[in-house]
């Protein structure tokens, strides 16, 4: 009874009828298995753990058992308890796709790529239609830095029914690793209208905007973001390049200002001192542009253009001495 209330999504009713059977047999692992899984669908953790670790005591040899427990693990966090329940029910049913993903899961969690990939690809192998298990062979993929296998992965995800905005968004970020910037924006967009209340969306929209060109819409954008949440110096950085890149009346001011509130934000945005330095150093403002340079070669010592920003401050410091 409970399993078929909870079929038809009422989930409540159906938590009540399988406490009353639990109550009534405490013995039944298959009865825990699905009581744990019903928790979990209703997101009460700790409880859908507590019952399957009673469904595997109760019935030692179902994978199925295993591969919830591991699950639940995974998604806790707790990966190396998860890597043990889910490699012995892999060695109960090798082909349970379900155990191969959860497994791949944990795996990555732990740093083992290369097994996980393993384990993922065999689960896709075994249910090519499932878009949760394309969607975490994109995330190795990903991981991996096999970007073109990481875009086919999560497209594939999406076109199987999972368009969620995580995967929108991991399918612009790889399409930006390649440069498809006008693809990147679509990508972005899509995560940006199933979540438009994460604001780095907007500001990925922006980021791909900017990147294709059009910098009208990534100002528009990056702004849209900063609504939202004010406190994304990344993004006030950008913004201060867009008006720069832009060079329209007014637009350098406002470049400076975005860059200006970047560091209030964020005292340690190497980029947004590099850019107020060669800003200031235009406007032969020499000894602001001079503090910009020294913070940013504090904050980066190891950057690539460090002797030419060491021999931009001797212009300057030379420069003020020919002319105070």
């Amino acid at each position: 009874m409970g399993k078929a209330l909870a079929a038809h999504g009422n989930l409540p009713a159906a938590r009540k009828e399988m406490e009353l059977a639990l109550a009534q047999l405490d013995s039944d692992a298959s009865l825990f298995y699905e009581y744990g899984s019903l928790l979990r669908r209703m997101g009460d953790s700790e409880g859908a753990l507590q019952s399957f670790r009673k469904a595997v005591k109760l019935d030692s040899k179902e994978p199925r058992y295993r591969t919830r427990l591991g699950g639940i693990l995974v998604e806790r966090g707790d990966l190396e308890e998860a890597e043990q329940q889910l490699r012995q029910a892999v060695l109960l049913n090798d082909r349970h796709a379900e155990a191969l993903y959860f497994l791949a899961r944990a795996l990555v969690g732990r740093n083992n790529l290369g097994e996980a990939s393993d384990l993922i690809k065999k689960a896709v192998e075994i249910e090519p239609d499932n878009p949760d298990f394309l969607y975490h062979q994109g995330l190795v993929f990903e991981k991996g830095l096999q970007v073109r296998n990481a875009i086919d992965s999560f497209t594939k995800s999406i076109d199987k029914g999972g368009r969620t905005a995580d995967a929108y968004e991991h399918l612009g970020v790889n399409l930006m690793t390649e440069n498809r910037f006008v693809e990147a924006v679509n990508a972005f967009k899509k995560a940006a209208e199933l979540d438009p209340k994460r604001a780095r969306l907007w500001g990925l929209v922006a980021d791909a905007e900017q990147q294709s060109g059009d910098l009208d819409g990534a100002i528009r954008d990056f702004q849209r973001a900063l609504t939202q949440n004010p406190n994304l110096p990344a993004v006030w950085t950008k913004l201060g390049i867009a008006y720069k890149d832009k060079d329209c009346r007014g637009c350098r001011t406002k470049a400076v200002d975005a860059l200006q509130r970047a560091i209030r934000v964020d005292p340690g945005d190497a980029t947004a001192h590099h850019e107020l330095g060669y800003m200031f150093k235009d406007d032969g403002r020499r000894r602001d542009a001079i503090a910009e340079f020294r913070r940013y070669l504090d904050l980066r010592p190891d950057a690539g253009d460090v002797g030419t920003v060491q021999d931009d401050i001797y212009y300057l410091q030379e420069e003020s001495r020919r002319t105070p």
